[in-house]
């Protein structure tokens, strides 16, 4: 085997479970193969991630091992059988990716157009031995421009492990093993943009499936995402019981909870979001997140959009031409400000009763973070340039939320609106995976 394409995977042994390292197998699934009668070998086979491929089951070899563990006689034995090399507990396999280092497999729920994934994907650390890195398992959505979207970018090698399909009707007993599990699941009930319904719409308990996800497979952590109204959901019961159920699905998670404003940690938008990172408990693993880089001189919406220039050629760059009544409007608005200035005639005023959300024809101000970018609501909602009557593109909007020029949608225009809003900006998700491989970095060290 070629050094310059192995990638180095070691297996942790306590006294009474195994810690499974990505790469590796599925411990629980092994352990279940095995009650179910199978012998070590097949076990392995079934338990081994594969990437989706089944691996070929070679002829036993002699089983060595320095543990007493019987276990982890098995899965020295296997791996042996698997003609994979150990010296003390050290596993050495081909890495597809074709560097010296730990790979974790990620599993997302609600992917959407995978920003989640491509900042996971992006993010990477390297100890001074070796280098972490995390690449993709599975992933489902409910919408298929956004399946399409993902799988286009994120894996176009491996269609099949994207799943199109309502989570609900998901089979997540049947999912490949993981190692992190993503989903930011939606937020249609918690936002502010949406009715707050909270646990009683349609969305709120939806995040019950990434519990399933973790009660079926253990992964060592898990990223979750949601926007800032879900702490109030409910009087606060919503978020007592989401923490809840996740704290105590499968063998069970601490949770690290912050905060984030995104324009403090490199993004160019004021998007302000709750993270949750968890990791199992038996690994006692304790995680911090990443301090900001950014808060005293958060990169702007003109730095955004103009630094680099947008290649003329790029896809989703349109121009949408307004109404002139909405363009007469905007021109009364200045940067930063919205639909209900004073400086806008009385006869281009909406007439509108009640709440007047702040988004409202607002225009973005050069000199700041781009305003939040969302995927729904009507007229009046796009996101608007600072100086030109014109709501932003589609690709500016990318730009905004940290999407590379070439990440292609798939999709019509509201379509495509809707995946850039509804996504987690990749360079804000980059930096928390970051932080997840430094923890597994330093578990690595003390093995």
């Amino acid at each position: 085997m070629s050094t310059a394409m192995e990638c180095s995977f070691r297996i942790g042994l306590n006294r009474t479970s195994l810690t499974t390292w990505p790469g590796k197998l599925n411990t629980m699934g092994w352990q279940r193969q095995l009650s179910q009668g199978r012998s070590t070998n097949e076990a392995l086979r079934a338990s081994e991630a594969g990437n989706g491929r089944a691996i070929p089951l070679p002829e036993p070899s002699a089983m060595t091992s320095t543990s007493t563990d019987s276990n982890s006689q098995h899965l020295i034995g296997g791996a042996q059988s698997l003609g994979i090399g150990i010296l003390h507990h050290e596993v050495l396999i081909p890495s597809p990716l074709g560097f010296n280092g730990m790979q974790y497999r990620l599993g997302e729920l609600f992917s959407g157009p995978g920003g989640m994934s491509l900042g996971a994907m992006m993010a990477e650390f390297d100890d001074g031995t070796e280098v972490h890195k995390i690449v993709h398992q599975w992933a489902s959505d409910y919408d298929k421009d956004s399946c399409q979207t993902y799988t286009r970018n994120i894996c176009p090698d491996s269609p099949d492990s994207v799943y199109h399909c309502d989570v609900r009707d998901l089979d997540i007993s049947s999912l490949a093993p993981i190692d992190i599990l993503a989903f930011g699941f939606p937020c249609n009930d918690f936002s502010i943009v949406g009715e707050t319904k909270g646990m009683d719409g349609k969305f709120g308990m939806l995040y019950q499936y990434g519990v399933k996800v973790l009660e079926e497979h253990n992964p060592m952590a898990f990223v979750a995402e949601n926007v800032s109204g879900i702490k109030g959901a409910n009087g606060g019961k919503a978020w007592q019981k989401i923490t809840t159920d996740l704290e105590k699905a499968g063998e069970g998670y601490d949770l690290y909870v912050h905060h984030y404003y995104f324009e403090h940690y490199g993004v160019p938008q004021m998007r302000h979001r709750y993270i949750i990172v968890g990791v199992r408990k038996d690994l006692k693993l304790k995680f911090e997140h990443p301090e900001p880089t950014t808060k005293e001189n958060p990169p702007t919406c003109f730095d955004a959009i103009h630094n680099p220039e947008i290649p003329k050629n790029a896809s989703h760059h349109e121009i949408r031409e307004l109404q002139s009544q909405v363009q007469e409007r905007l021109s009364f608005i200045k940067p930063g400000d919205n639909a209900w200035s004073e400086d806008i005639p009385e006869r281009l005023r909406l007439n509108v009763k009640g709440a007047r959300l702040s988004n409202i024809y607002r225009r973005m101000h050069p000199d700041l973070p781009a305003y939040t970018i969302t995927g729904s609501g009507g007229g009046g909602t796009h996101g608007y340039h600072w100086s030109e009557n014109r709501s932003l593109t589609n690709r500016e909007k990318a730009r905004v939320q940290t999407f590379p020029d070439d990440y292609e949608f798939v999709g019509g225009v509201t379509s495509v609106r809707k995946q850039i809003g509804m996504a987690v900006p990749p360079k804000g998700a980059r930096i928390i995976f970051s932080a997840l491989l430094e923890a597994f970095a330093r578990m690595n060290r003390e093995l």
